[in-house]
């Protein structure tokens, strides 16, 4: 049974009121491998500004932060934590592949990583309401998880194709959230979200030219990786027309989303962006 404190029955009976009056402030996690990490910049803005969030979406990495905020956990302790992610992220070697080949690696690698956040918690234990998108392999569609177990949730929206193999979740074989979802916010209009902030982490086509522009050596996933994220532009197209206000980073200097070690870089870039923005969110809450 989850602990719970007066606070946090008072942010639920806020949240219920917020219904009630037909108010409801969500938020969308964009995938984009170590650029999620911004993520935790922006949510950290939005506390600052005690901007109410009654539901939050996320893809991939993003799903990742998305969990840790939903679970309860402080912008320090979620700092902390993605910190240790992209340390265990960026030490995974090409060795250990899934056999029959289905993977790079493993997928009980990607589990243990998060098992080791999340510990046994369900979506019932969260202190916030959390949805979850994931790649649903079989049907070739957008599978949304909101019940059952936190970290296989969180590790089947992050395996990306071709770097993990798929997660197994219940019955279905899922994989990366973002295949379909890269920018969540229909997600969160189907669950009554009539407000919605969109974190686009994802690069313009002119960042992507000005970030080659610079002498770099590519790896096999940046290969994989490009390809995937120029198919989704056009979800992407399609999930800013139905954002209230975007928030989109300028990771300009800092890396590539490979970077997993770089994840006090990519939070400061998403707290400079989120206050760029905080007084059209502001608005946009009070309206």
């Amino acid at each position: 049974m989850p602990h719970y404190s007066n606070e946090d029955y008072s942010k639920a009976v806020r949240r219920i009121s917020r219904q009630i009056g037909d108010v409801v402030l969500g938020v969308a996690l964009g995938s984009g491998g170590a650029y999620a990490f911004s993520h935790i910049g922006v949510l950290k803005v939005l506390q600052e500004n005690n901007i109410p969030i009654d539901v939050i979406c996320g893809s991939s990495t993003g799903a990742l932060v998305a969990a840790l905020w939903a679970a309860g956990f402080t912008i320090e302790e979620m700092e902390r934590i993605v910190k240790w992610v992209g340390r265990k992220l960026s030490m995974f070697p090409f060795t250990g592949m899934s056999l029959p080949f289905k993977g790079f690696l493993r997928a009980r690698r990607l589990e243990n990583i998060f098992k080791s956040i999340f510990k046994n918690r369900t979506f019932y234990d969260l202190k916030h309401t959390l949805r979850i998108v994931a790649f649903d392999f079989i049907r070739r569609q957008a599978k949304i998880l909101e019940e059952g177990s936190l970290y296989k949730a969180v590790a089947a929206s992050c395996a990306m194709p071709g770097m993990f193999e798929p997660i197994k979740f219940k019955k279905d074989i899922l994989l990366d959230g973002g295949v379909l979802n890269p920018l969540p916010t229909r997600i969160l209009l189907n669950y009554g979200a009539n407000k919605i902030i969109a974190v686009n982490i994802t690069p313009s086509r002119e960042e992507i030219i000005k970030g080659y522009g610079e002498t770099r050596k590519f790896h096999i996933l940046d290969f994989i990786f490009g390809s995937i994220e120029t198919m989704q532009r056009e979800f992407i197209a399609q999930a800013l027309k139905l954002s209230d206000v975007v928030i989109h980073p300028d990771f300009g200097g800092v890396g590539g989303w490979m970077e997993f070690d770089k994840a006090h870089e990519f939070i400061e870039k998403g707290v400079e962006a989120a206050r760029q923005k905080i007084e059209e969110v502001k608005k946009l809450v009070v309206s």
